[in-house]
């Protein structure tokens, strides 16, 4: 699956949500600017029944005023998430 869109100028954070509702999801895939003290950091979640894991990736190729496409390719046991810069990486990792 590919999800392509624009980030504004001034963007605390963005998210791309991949689940039925906020208790189950697959993938809560999270770019964080600057949000509630939490700096250039890209936050991935997943649940089941409100249950889940939390990965935190130091890399952040993201830029405000910019164009950006990212990639999910998913696999029985996880999700393999390519970015326009760098490469693959998998959740969980």
């Amino acid at each position: 699956m590919v999800v392509e869109g624009f980030i504004p100028e001034d963007c605390t954070d963005f998210a791309i949500n991949l689940g039925t509702d906020e208790e189950n999801f697959v993938l809560h895939f999270n770019p964080r600017f600057d949000l509630n003290g939490v700096k250039h950091k890209l936050i991935l979640n997943s649940k089941v029944n409100n249950v889940g894991e939390e990965q935190r990736e130091s890399f952040f190729p993201f830029m405000e005023g910019s164009d950006i496409m990212v990639c999910f390719q998913f696999a029985l046991d996880k999700i393999t998430i390519q970015l326009p810069t760098g490469n693959p990486f998998s959740f969980p990792d």
